[in-house]
């Protein structure tokens, strides 16, 4: 051990701990991913290919004004402001076509459109993901800007 080497770190103490407790990683089958969405803050809604929404989490609920259930089967474009509808529709034929994206993995700043027909600014960050049956979706993570604009 050298001189600047304090020993095992809060990672090792921490691993060693829930060793000696009895206690393992969850196995990635045993995870159910929903419940780790539903622990996010930030709102995450994912479309199907038909550009119908898919899930929604309870941030998602909290956000936008719509329970999930409500908002399952709805296309993409309830939830955006009419203006935008166009621009979003192109986009997505093209990522259907081609699965490229000139917003996907950056992050946007854009209005949502709340179920009261009142808009949101939030920060929009898109991502894919192909399921098992070789389905696509596309998962939008929806970062409410309301108190990071009043803090500025």
């Amino acid at each position: 051990m050298d001189e600047h080497d304090d020993g095992p770190g809060p990672p090792d103490d921490i691993e060693e701990a829930a060793s000696r407790a009895g206690v393992g990683a969850v196995p990635a089958e045993n995870l159910d991913h929903r419940l780790v969405l539903e622990a996010l803050t930030d709102a995450v809604v994912a479309a199907d290919e038909w550009n119908r929404i898919v899930y929604a989490n309870r941030a998602a609920e909290a956000l936008l004004g719509w329970q999930a259930d409500e908002l399952t089967g709805r296309p993409l474009t309830a939830i955006m402001p009419p203006r935008l509808r166009e621009a979003h529709l192109a986009g997505f034929s093209r990522w259907v076509a081609t699965h490229e994206s000139r917003i996907m993995g950056r992050p946007l700043r854009v209005p949502a459109l709340r179920r009261d027909g009142t808009e949101v600014d939030i920060e929009l960050n898109l991502g894919s993901v192909r399921l098992a049956d070789g389905a696509d979706l596309v998962v939008a993570s929806l970062r409410d800007l309301r108190d990071r604009l009043e803090l500025e």
